[in-house]
């Protein structure tokens, strides 16, 4: 199954639908459910991804998620504030923290 990264496709109006959703589920828990349903299909494919890239799976696993996440979904609420942003230098700057990130350069602490 492919995970499509909805964040990264730099569509200002459907990252203001993603805020929205988020800023809903923090009211509503059916809407929280669905999306924390979602979060969870996300992290089982970057999990999945991960591990078979090779990062070792013992090594702070979770933790390296959640930067990635948090990383993509920053880019949501840039776009929003910034719909102007240059979508291909945030990628490339993505990339390489992403690698630095995965290198092993950047010990748990």
């Amino acid at each position: 199954m492919r995970y499509k990264m909805a964040h990264l496709d730099g569509d200002p109006v459907r990252a203001a639908l993603s805020l929205e959703i988020l800023a809903e589920a923090a009211r509503n828990p059916r809407v929280a459910e669905i999306v924390r349903a979602a979060d969870e299909t996300g992290r089982s494919w970057l999990r999945e991804m991960l591990t078979r890239n090779g990062v070792n799976p013992d090594a702070d696993l979770e933790a390296h998620m959640d930067m990635i996440m948090v990383m993509v979904e920053g880019w949501t609420s840039r776009m929003v504030r910034n719909p102007g942003i240059d979508r291909e230098a945030y990628l490339e700057m993505l990339r390489d923290m992403f690698s630095h990130m995965l290198s092993g350069e950047c010990a748990a602490r």
